[in-house]
């Protein structure tokens, strides 16, 4: 399975098992989601899915063992990647 940050010289908000557990968690929901807004263009979205996780990964604002991510944060960030936001 790609695991896009193993060898990251940087220090991450989530520890690797963290973020596979949320990768796993909303991966597929939000490359769907990624689909959708791209007109089911895999190469587009997948690298837009790798960017929404990238922020995910390097989020200073949010704390893992205080908050959790959810789908609607991860939502906000799919915008946020996109350009969407108006």
């Amino acid at each position: 399975m790609y695991r896009p940050f193993q060898n990251l010289e940087i220090k991450p908000v989530f520890t690797q098992y963290e973020f596979d557990c949320l990768y796993d968690k909303y991966g597929s929901a939000i490359y769907g989601v990624l689909l959708k807004l791209t007109g089911n263009e895999t190469t587009l979205a997948e690298f837009l899915l790798k960017e929404v996780f990238v922020e995910v990964f390097l989020n200073k604002d949010f704390n893992y063992e205080t908050d959790q991510p959810s789908f609607t944060h991860l939502l906000r960030i799919v915008i946020k990647v996109t350009g969407m936001h108006g």
